[in-house]
């Protein structure tokens, strides 16, 4: 079990009569929160790599979310908007990566909005971080849950296609799989979870030789002028560049999970190296395969009328088939994906339990539901990401790092950089490239897929975003301000 502990704004040497389990390092002097570790380092570089790798599943997302590319954007916008996709998310990353190696805590992003912020707004905007990010990582593991639900109906569709008809309630069953099979995975097996970490990491890296090399050898190919300048608007926009934006989404969604390491960070040794290059790392990896995935899968295509008039509803389950042409083979070729906290486990499992129900009746609304993950995800990177530039701007941080007996220890002056830094200008370049980036995807976000809207394909996660959003104000408003001082230190 994790234990909280009020740390007193005290010298170094007094904390050394605190009887406290486990080793222990001191690791930032802030004058909200004094951190000192003592959770047990199980992490290293290689079992973090294999979390956070495997919680973005970049090359898979791509083949999951390949369609909706096609549709806006075509082969060209496909390639183009997931090379802007990558950078901007990478300009985002190695912003908070920095962050992290300022106070490497699992707290995240709504710490750094606490430490960052002025102290009139602190509260408020650390607050509504952390109810944005409950939004991602709750959705994300219904969403996952869904992905695997849906491929495993779309392969029994390719392999028993007149004796099976897919139904919601088929889906949900499989979706309550997907969600006990984790949940089974993070607690009983919590123990070894960095070393089931390091294997994921093997398996997510030999997949994706497992599926390339036989695409490259047996699929035909179609010319690099397909790939690099077909476009594609079945949308129905005024523009091609309007449709691109408008399916750059589909690049956007395999990105998300980048952070996963930060959130390790008082289980990971030396974390103030560790987590930001696990970050950086972590989005060069992934991209890599992301991009290479992406190619193969263009090049691989073959008539693409065929592969989205599929009855599997994923191309790439068609294209895979058609490379084939064994039902085995593309079965194969699928696979989609105590010391903890067992409350926020169990939470997350029956709240993933419960929005699955939707699918019974409806496919479609638990995908509105899913679709605002993005949307969130991007409303909580923004906030820290922008204090991190506006500090950077009117020389809030500092380079030395304050002893603990100094004055201004106990002051806004605390604010120091960590070990991992971007030099300067590169650093505030990349820290506002990020920003700029994050608004362009938090706007197009909300669009729809064609022009002709109705209730079955309106974008509801602006409603949902928009109807969270609110719902965290208020509630702090009228209940939570009473309460929450400020980011709890979990050691």
């Amino acid at each position: 079990m994790n234990s909280v502990q009020t740390l007193p704004q005290t010298k170094i040497e007094d904390w050394k009569g605190l009887k406290l389990r486990g080793p222990t390092r001191v690791l930032s002097y802030h004058p909200a929160n004094s951190i000192i570790e003592v959770l047990n380092r199980r992490f290293g570089m290689v079992s973090m790599l294999g979390l956070s790798t495997t919680l973005m599943l970049t090359w898979e997302g791509i083949l999951v979310y390949f369609g909706s590319g096609l549709s806006n954007g075509g082969s060209a916008g496909l390639f183009y908007s997931y090379l802007l996709s990558w950078a901007g998310f990478l300009s985002v990353m190695t912003s908070m990566a920095e962050l992290a190696s300022m106070a490497p805590t699992s707290s995240g992003q709504y710490y750094w909005v606490y430490m960052l912020a002025p102290k009139s707004v602190r509260k408020l905007l650390s607050y509504l971080t952390g109810w944005l990010s409950i939004a991602v990582w709750q959705a994300m593991v219904a969403m996952s849950g869904c992905l695997c639900a849906t491929i495993i109906q779309a392969l029994l569709v390719l392999n028993y296609p007149d004796s099976y008809s897919s139904r919601g309630w088929h889906g949900t069953l499989l979706i309550w799989s997907a969600v006990m099979l984790a949940f089974f995975v993070n607690s009983v097996l919590g123990r070894w979870l960095p070393k089931i970490e390091g294997f994921i990491l093997y398996l997510h890296v030999f997949g994706f030789f497992g599926i390339l090399v036989p695409l490259m050898y047996l699929a035909k190919r179609v010319t690099a002028e397909q790939v690099f300048t077909q476009w594609n608007n079945g949308g129905g926009w005024p523009s091609h560049g309007l449709s691109f934006l408008v399916g750059m989404i589909t690049n956007i969604g395999p990105f998300v999970g980048a952070d996963g390491a930060v959130h390790m960070a008082e289980e990971t040794h030396n974390a103030a190296i560790i987590v930001p290059w696990n970050i950086i790392i972590t989005v060069l990896v992934n991209g890599c395969l992301g991009l290479g995935m992406l190619l193969t899968t263009l090049f691989c295509m073959g008539d693409l009328e065929s592969a989205m008039a599929t009855a599997t509803h994923y191309p790439f389950v068609q294209i895979f088939f058609d490379s084939t042409k064994s039902y085995l083979g593309t079965t194969l070729m699928v696979n989609p994906k105590s010391f903890l906290p067992m409350n926020a486990i169990l939470a997350t499992c029956i709240i993933s339990l419960l929005l699955s129900l939707i699918n019974i009746g409806s496919v479609r609304a638990l995908e509105n539901i899913l679709s605002f993950t993005v949307s969130s995800w991007e409303a909580a990177a923004f906030i820290p990401v922008a204090l991190l530039l506006w500090n950077r701007l009117t020389g809030r941080i500092n380079v030395a790092r304050f002893t603990p007996d100094d004055p201004r220890a106990k002051t806004d002056e605390a604010l120091t950089w960590g070990p991992w830094r971007v030099p300067e200008p590169l650093g505030t370049c990349i820290n506002a490239i990020g920003l700029a980036w994050i608004i362009v995807a938090f706007f197009f976000s909300f669009w729809p897929g064609k022009t002709t809207v109705t209730p079955e394909t309106m974008n509801y996660s602006s409603l949902m975003t928009g109807f969270w959003f609110l719902f965290g104000i208020g509630f702090y408003v009228i209940h939570g301000k009473k309460y929450y001082k400020g980011p709890v230190i979990e050691t």
